[in-house]
């Protein structure tokens, strides 16, 4: 996710909600996830956004967790650690739009 992309559609917003998901894409979705999430924070906190939701995954990080979950609690810890105040929800599953595909 390109910091400068995300400007225009953050400017003037409040509350920001989190929904990006890396998973599906062809590198090495923790490593994109992570860089997402920390772009998403820095314009956050230039932008003055005073609260931000983020829809994470299942899972405590004393268990012994998958990848796919290790990156969404990481995701969670980068936007919480922008120091505004993260809501965050845990689903097992979100089902949507060709979430069958």
């Amino acid at each position: 996710m390109d910091h400068r992309s995300l400007a225009p559609s953050m400017a003037g917003v409040h509350t920001a909600y989190y929904l990006i998901h890396s998973m599906g894409s062809p590198g090495q979705f923790d490593q994109e996830d992570r860089q997402a999430a920390q772009n998403f924070a820095d314009l956050a906190c230039e932008l003055g956004i005073q609260r931000i939701i983020y829809l994470g995954g299942l899972g405590n990080d004393d268990q012994a967790l998958s990848a796919h979950l290790r990156s969404r609690h990481e995701v969670a810890n980068i936007l919480r650690s922008s120091g505004i105040p993260t809501i965050e929800f845990r689903a097992s599953i979100v089902i949507g739009r060709k979430s069958f595909l």
